[in-house]
């Protein structure tokens, strides 16, 4: 029988079996499943058992609830007992110490990066002074070079300083130290160099063979990945961008991405496509299937006398698709891919029928009781939901193409049937992706329909033909790869043309996750009333139901004016960022933060998600003080995609090493820029005035030989309360800065370049006689911040003094006449108690209550 047929047959018997009526208990499943998923678990709970009673007194087939209720409930269980809530942490003792010398044993899969490479290290010993401890914990360990191959099961000792995984201290940031811990981690390390390792001798266990096998695989990884950027750097004219794209999209490596790279993907809804996943293994899978077959008709027939061919072809494609699982580092994607793809291949092994949606349950429920931490992942349930949406929606309504002999008919059916498909995940990924990250790309509807099929049929499979290739036969590796370049510049020229409609995108706050399983509920009842409806019913009212979702999440989040200002510094670890929302509504952001060196987007992965938890949507001004990456770099994401109305950019274009064209990309958005003559001055926002003081246009060519001298200097005054911005000038600019303050002012002072010792002056701090210091700073190193004469003097003269790296985000309100402050404080993921450090899942803010800013004496 045809392919075309056996598409008609299954739509068909998936539309007339009973099996398909339990596709709600299918969810149900799932929600139980991830009931210990987060706070959605009461609501997901009482969803799941509201919807099983009234389908077992309404259904016929009521033993399938039952099935379901039990899976899911065991395995809500098992992700409870599995949870690294109440382990005793040995590594903890040894936190912050100099001198520790650590018996470790590099661990599969490394983390290859541009600028550096993560072992996964599973640390044995540890000795301090003179005293060695069995641990028998893991640790993250980041060197920036190597001039050896390490590979799993290597031995070392080394002197490290583990330091604890530590989160950003604001609201709606992603729980690092969680992630972590669910995978065993407990330490992070950094080196500078291999040279520090000390070699060991291999001991060898019983699981030698499984050893050998991991070990072959990195080192294969690990070694094509070097290949690939080489060949990338001699043919590519784009070669950072080409580089990252192919190290991402074979290996598995995403720690290549340039920022540009990354937000064309992200704006163009194809994340999917660069993450080794079920199109991965579907593409091997089905290469292997017809080469195999091919190749034991043709050369071995006899075998098929006593042995059918599918036996065959399965017994020899299980084994290269657990080796190319290996291959890509076995991250959670390739693993979940690896058991979707393995299940039917057994049941196809044993002459057993299958139904979709039971695959689907069955796949989640082995992947979550053999890695229970994955059910924590968003691409779990990402990938979940996207291919339920596909087994309860796409596939019921697609239009067969089993009576048709035509070529051109069925070439119409099938591009019918695939932008169907695509249309039906988007949809249902819909209110999921505004959950999750606050965005959705309505440019994802025409990227996954251009890139799909250019990738899954092209491009993957010349890419894995060239890695195939590269064990074998290199030059013949190097020749495909002439021209294999130059195609995947061209996905890469449309990644930048979809991602350059920043207006694409739909931008939402935080909302609870109710009203996302009200909208699948009502998706699902679309799909029982839609089934005899003509095509241009189906698909308005199917486009109408995120329409009205959207519009619900607006009347939300519409902001509303408020009698206080509100200002907030953001803990972005050693750099600036300021929120302020004042009493009309208005919106600004000072600085975005940022790292000098990596590729981590604070704009994308921490401000943003704290602007959702704020429900902002939009900001009308974003300033930026100078060019240094800890300012400049977090504002990348908001030049790129994010709605802003005006930038106010900084006095002297003199940008650092790797900090983007701020000035550029929003110049090309058509975002106002105005003069800096017309930012030097007074800003009025309502009630609010913000003056920019500093420096002055006429002092221009002299002192912008200095960018931190030359910082944007603000003074923000509400009635009585003032707020002062001095970014990172010096306390010499901080003498001669005439802030207009007056007696009787509540001033709250930013410290000037995080409180380093270079912008404190005692006399400059008593007569500007702040009630409040606010240092964002993260110490780090050799690096004390702030300076520890600050810290005195204020402890002296009885000023309120908060740190962003201890306290997180510190929160300001004012009503014009007092200031009132509350810090937001870490996720506390450690208690002490007499068994030693717990880690715990408990989070709580410090402190609950806003507190008013006042003096000592």
């Amino acid at each position: 029988m045809k392919s075309s047929g056996r598409l008609g047959l299954a739509l068909n018997e998936f539309a007339n079996n009973p099996f398909s009526k339990t596709t709600p208990a299918s969810f149900c499943g799932i929600a139980f499943i991830l009931g210990f998923y987060g706070r959605v678990l009461t609501i997901l709970v009482l969803l799941s058992l509201f919807t099983i009673v009234g389908f077992i007194i309404l259904s016929r087939n009521r033993r399938v609830w039952i099935i379901f209720a039990l899976f899911g409930i065991a395995g809500a269980l098992f992700g409870y007992v599995s949870s690294p809530a109440g382990r005793v942490v040995k590594l903890a003792r040894y936190w912050d110490c100099h001198g520790v010398i650590v018996d470790g044993e590099i661990l599969p899969f490394a983390d290859r990066r541009f600028d550096k490479v993560v072992f996964p290290v599973l640390v044995h010993r540890v000795f301090l002074n003179g005293r060695g401890e069995e641990i028998g914990e893991k640790i993250l360990l980041s060197i920036r070079r190597t001039g050896k191959e390490w590979l799993p099961g290597d031995r070392f000792f080394a002197q490290l300083k583990i330091r604890r995984p530590e989160n950003f201290g604001n609201p709606g940031s992603f729980d690092y130290v969680a992630y972590l811990a669910r995978r065993g981690i407990y330490g992070r390390a950094f080196l500078e160099s291999d040279l520090f390792l000390v070699p060991a001798l291999e001991r060898h266990n019983f699981f030698s063979f499984c050893r050998i096998i991991f070990r072959t695989s990195e080192r294969l990884r690990r070694r094509f990945s070097q290949w690939l950027e080489k060949k990338v750097r001699q043919e590519c004219n784009n070669p950072d961008d080409v580089n990252g794209f192919l190290q991402a999209l074979l290996l598995g490596y995403r720690g290549f991405f340039t920022s540009s790279l990354a937000e064309d993907i992200a704006s163009s809804g194809v994340s999917h496509l660069v993450v080794i996943s079920g199109l991965h293994f579907a593409t091997v899978a089905f290469f292997c299937y017809f080469l195999i077959r091919w190749f034991i008709r043709l050369c071995c027939p006899d075998i098929l006398v006593s042995i059918p061919d599918r036996i065959v072809v399965v017994l020899l494609t299980i084994p290269i698709l657990g080796f190319y699982a290996l291959l890509t580092g076995l991250s959670p994607p390739s693993f979940r891919a690896f058991i979707f793809v393995l299940l039917p291949a057994s049941l196809l092994f044993f002459y057993r029928p299958y139904n979709s949606m039971t695959l689907l349950i069955a796949a989640a429920v082995t992947i979550i009781l053999t890695s229970p931490s994955q059910a924590f992942s968003l691409s779990f349930l990402l990938s979940f939901t996207a291919v339920a949406v596909i087994f309860a929606v796409s596939l019921p309504f697609g239009m067969s193409t089993r009576d048709v002999h035509n070529f051109f008919q069925r070439l119409k059916l099938w591009t019918y049937n695939f932008l169907w498909l695509n249309f039906c995940v988007q949809i249902g990924l819909f209110p999921l992706c505004l959950y999750l990250f606050h965005r959705f790309s309505l440019m994802s509807l025409v990227g996954n329909a251009l890139l799909v099929p250019l990738v899954t049929f092209v491009v993957l499979p010349a890419g894995l033909l060239i890695m195939t290739l590269w064990f074998f036969w290199e030059k013949g590796a190097g020749l495909i790869f002439h021209w294999y370049g130059w195609v995947v510049s061209i996905i890469l020229k449309i990644l930048a043309f979809l991602g350059s409609f920043p207006s694409a995108n739909i931008w939402s706050g935080k909302f609870s996750f109710l009203p996302v399983i009200l909208y699948w509920a009502v998706l699902l009842s679309m799909v029982r009333f839609l089934r005899k409806s003509n095509l241009f019913i189906r698909w308005g009212i199917l486009t109408l139901l995120p329409v009205v979702f959207w519009a619900g999440l607006q009347l939300d989040t519409i902001s509303k004016d408020h009698s206080d200002f509100v200002a907030v510094v953001i803990d972005v670890s050693q750099g600036n960022s300021t929120f302020m929302r004042f009493p009309n509504g208005h919106t600004m952001l000072v600085d975005g933060g940022g790292f000098r060196t990596g590729n981590f987007d604070i704009g994308r992965y921490v401000i943003h998600p704290f602007l959702a938890e704020m429900k902002v949507t939009r900001l009308n001004t974003v300033v930026l003080s100078h060019y240094h990456a800890d300012h400049a770099k977090g504002l990348f994401f908001f030049a790129r995609s994010f709605p802003v109305d005006s930038f106010w950019d900084a006095p002297c274009i003199a940008r650092e090493n790797g900090v983007p064209d701020i000035n550029g990309m929003f110049r090309r958005r058509g975002v106002y820029i105005p003069p800096y003559g017309e930012v030097f001055g007074a800003h009025h926002y309502g009630d609010v005035a913000v003056r920019v003081i500093h420096p002055d246009p006429g002092d221009l060519p002299r002192i912008c030989t200095d960018v931190n001298r030359s910082s944007t200097v603000l003074v923000v005054r509400y009635g009585k309360t003032v707020l002062v911005i001095p970014s990172d000038v010096d306390a010499q600019v901080m003498q001669t800065l005439d802030l207009g303050v007056k007696d009787g002012d509540r001033i709250v002072l930013i410290a000037p370049h995080h409180g380093s010792k270079y912008s404190f002056l005692p006399d400059v701090f008593r007569k500007l006689d702040p009630c409040m210091v606010v240092a964002s700073c993260r110490s780090y190193g050799k690096v004390r911040l702030p300076y520890q004469g600050l810290v005195k003097w204020c402890s002296e003269y009885g000023v309120l003094l908060a740190r962003t790296d201890k306290d997180g985000a510190i929160f300001l309100k004012s009503n014009g006449k007092e200031w009132m402050y509350r810090t937001y404080g870490k996720k506390l993921h450690w208690t002490t108690n007499q068994c030693g450090t717990v880690f715990s899942e408990t989070f709580r803010e410090i402190p609950t209550s806003w507190k008013p800013v006042c003096r000592k004496h």
